[in-house]
């Protein structure tokens, strides 16, 4: 995925760059709440929310339950309606390009996605992890898309295996970079 956006990116006209994925269903207001985070914060290098799944699927699939278990447990119950302002990488849920947007010039500056990594699993959040370590601030706002796509075993386990590839990924870059 971070050739496909990376051409997006040079493709695109605007200030701000939006992110989602194809098997997402984003809000008829979905591009104006999250540029409305640019107008309130202008010091942000980018705005976005989280995702959640159809309700039936909290009731039947036990991925489902575990992801938002995790997930709240490592964002705090804070992530549901309060918005989080900050470069602090690990206390922000902000980055998951299902629902995300940058400015253009932030994108430009970090050079794009990491095209390396040429698998999914967390390419998003390696991106994330270079704007941050920039020091830009990035704005999550409690703002939901339906992530819609049905997930087998077998994608789970491709799924979980490429976020630990990207997780170890970043990790490699992350300590090749720290100062000594």
């Amino acid at each position: 995925p971070a050739v496909a956006r990376n051409v997006g990116i040079r493709h695109a006209r605007g200030e701000f760059v939006f992110f989602t994925d194809d098997d997402c269903v984003v809000p008829i207001n979905w591009i104006e709440t999250l540029a409305d985070g640019y107008k309130r914060h202008p010091d942000v290098a980018g705005v976005g929310g989280w995702y959640k799944f159809p309700s039936y699927k909290y009731l039947n699939d036990w991925f489902v339950r575990y992801h938002q278990t995790s997930v709240l447990k490592e964002y705090g119950e804070q992530m549901l309606n309060r918005e989080m302002h900050s470069n602090n990488f690990p206390r922000n849920p902000v980055g998951n390009t299902s629902n995300m947007s940058y400015h253009r010039r932030v994108l430009e500056e970090v050079g794009g996605f990491d095209e390396s990594m040429n698998f999914v699993g967390r390419v998003d959040i390696e991106l994330k992890r270079r704007v941050m370590y920039l020091k830009h601030p990035l704005l999550y706002v409690p703002f939901f898309i339906m992530h819609c796509k049905p997930l087998d075993l077998g994608e789970i386990v491709t799924k979980f295996f490429n976020f630990g590839r990207g997780s170890c990924h970043i990790a490699n870059i992350t300590k090749k970079h720290m100062p000594r």
